[in-house]
């Protein structure tokens, strides 16, 4: 699940920031001139992200990327829920302290837009947590957000843009993107808002590199925040069925077994014994695929 996660911005997210002159550095396994290096005095040290940020001294310094859309290497990728957390949690926190530096640029317009899309995806965990409240609001507290709505009409118009989103991210993955991958990402919304929190606050990071051998034991408190995530919605449901059955309890009954589902999906792994490190197909890690290569802007050569 975590490797098909990465399959629509190694995929149709790539080759459009490659259209736009704007795809950076994405870990592993990438080619550089040597000049260009030199030119903006190396990799950064001072960043948990140093690829992303090396990639806007070098687009600010004239360089231009391309994406290589085939699979030239193979590497490894986290194995177990601790190590993906780890490392999700580094990217995120990473990316987010680069944004001020993306907007201080001088990157084009362009440029600076595709880099703070990227970097706006880690935003994204507290759009899950707000929609996974509003069953709970509505349970509890009777608080509706849509409250000139019948159960019906909502219903009528969620039920096809959730399918619609769910087929558009299987068509831009060209097949690789699965249920696991969504029910992954949907269930690690609090790792988004645990980095954002730490770069607000100024917390102290520092970089780990991500463990590639599975964990054969349980890891709960991996997923603590996800699992109490399933608890309260629960718990809402319980209290709401017991206040009395009517189309809109079972409207927001309905919705907030659909969050326990994905989220139960997603965290299972974690709760069952694993097998730590196993033998299977060698699969690529798309994050480890060399995807950029730098040249400057008036160069014929790669």
């Amino acid at each position: 699940a975590s490797w098909r996660q990465q399959a629509i911005f190694f995929g149709a997210i790539s080759q459009g920031k490659a259209a736009h002159d704007s795809m950076f550095c994405c870990g592993t396994n990438v080619v550089f001139r040597r000049a260009a290096l030199e030119s903006v005095g190396g990799f950064p040290t001072n960043s948990i992200t140093e690829d992303y940020e090396l990639s806007v001294r070098l687009h600010e310094d004239g360089w231009k990327s391309t994406y290589v859309s085939k699979t030239l290497a193979s590497g490894l990728g986290p194995e177990d829920m601790a190590s993906y957390v780890s490392q999700h949690h580094r990217w995120a926190r990473g990316v987010l302290s680069a944004m001020p530096r993306v907007l201080k640029s001088k990157l084009g317009l362009r440029q600076r837009i595709q880099y703070l899309l990227a970097a706006a995806y880690f935003l994204s965990g507290f759009t899950i947590l707000i929609y996974m409240l509003m069953p709970v609001l509505s349970n509890f507290f009777d608080i509706r957000p849509l409250s000139q709505t019948t159960s019906d009409q909502f219903l009528l118009h969620f039920a096809p843009y959730y399918a619609l989103c769910i087929y558009t991210l299987m068509r831009a993955g060209n097949g690789s993107f699965s249920f696991s991958a969504f029910a992954l990402s949907s269930s690690s919304f609090w790792i988004h808002i645990h980095a954002c929190y730490r770069w607000i606050f100024r917390r102290p990071n520092k970089f780990v590199v991500t463990p590639k051998k599975g964990s054969a034991s349980r890891q709960p408190r991996a997923v603590a925040p996800g699992v109490a995530a399933i608890g309260l919605l629960t718990a809402s449901v319980v209290y709401a069925l017991f206040g009395g059955i009517t189309a809109a309890t079972l409207n927001n009954v309905g919705f907030a077994f659909l969050h326990i589902s994905v989220l139960a999906a997603g965290l299972w792994p974690a709760l069952v014994k694993g097998q730590g490190k196993v033998d299977r197909e060698p699969v690529v890690d798309l994050a480890d695929r060399p995807q950029l290569s730098l040249v400057r802007s008036d160069s014929t050569t790669a």
